[in-house]
């Protein structure tokens, strides 16, 4: 008993669709990954960038201090820091 066209060509026609749909959410999967991954990154980005800033301004502030001459506030600066 030969199979009928019509049994393969919904066959196909089923696998074509559970692929697409597969392949779609693959893709869609993917651009929500970048999002937010990029998001993540922006906040590493201003994160670093405000830790370096700080640090900058910790280290005129210890050499400043230097000029005092007075032990503990060097020390403390010292501690901030670290």
């Amino acid at each position: 008993m030969p199979v009928k066209d019509s049994t393969w060509l919904a066959t196909g026609w089923f696998c074509s669709v559970k692929y697409s749909v597969l392949l779609n959410f693959l893709v869609v999967s993917c651009l929500f990954y970048n999002l937010l991954h990029n998001i993540l990154f922006l906040f590493f980005r201003i994160t670093t960038i405000l830790i370096y800033i700080l640090s900058l301004g910790g280290m005129v502030a210890f050499t400043f201090t230097l000029q005092l001459q007075k032990i503990w506030i060097v020390f403390l600066m010292a501690g901030a820091l670290g």
